[in-house]
């Protein structure tokens, strides 16, 4: 778990914050600030002069558009909608996110931190 918060701290992003290694609960936390684009015809995520956006279909109507920024950021980061919330920006266009990780039963720690690492490697590649 170690590796994976010098994963994250390695990552040179102004989106991308560590927040936090918790090795008693093996829990690690980190953020990502991006601009949303609710009610849009396709789903994406690009970085855009260092800014990260992510755009979804769902309207910002009653929460479903920040509904759909948790599901679209848990299941790119192969993470529980629980283990995502918007902790900045619920009614606004700059959102940030926390992300907690756990190390669990049910799901490879590995596994997970592999899926992180392959979305970060991904927008990495993207700003180049």
């Amino acid at each position: 778990m170690k590796e994976f918060a010098q994963l994250l701290q390695s990552f040179k992003f102004p989106w991308l914050k560590f927040v936090r290694l918790e090795e008693n609960n093996n829990t690690v936390i980190f953020e990502i600030q991006f601009l949303a684009k609710p009610n849009s015809k396709k789903e994406y995520l690009k970085i855009k002069d260092e800014i990260l956006i992510c755009s979804i279909q769902e309207k910002p109507v009653d929460g479903e558009a920040n509904a759909g920024f948790i599901a679209f950021f848990a299941n790119e980061l192969d993470v529980a909608k629980s283990d995502v919330g918007i902790i900045r920006g619920l009614k606004g266009k700059s959102k940030t996110i926390q992300i907690t990780m756990s190390e669990t039963k049910s799901r490879s720690w590995n596994q997970r931190i592999e899926y992180v690492k392959h979305f970060l490697l991904l927008l990495e590649q993207e700003k180049a």
